[in-house]
């Protein structure tokens, strides 16, 4: 029982960083794009 918790928690938490780092990926690469001039 306690394992399952434990396993949603880390999915969840794996999910939040990838989403997290997707954010960071698309404001770097448009800040980037506009930094060259588009």
């Amino acid at each position: 029982m306690g394992q399952d918790i434990l396993l949603s928690q880390k999915f969840y938490l794996i999910k939040r960083e990838s989403d997290n780092f997707s954010l960071l990926l698309i404001l770097w690469v448009s800040t980037h794009f506009y930094n060259e001039g588009f």
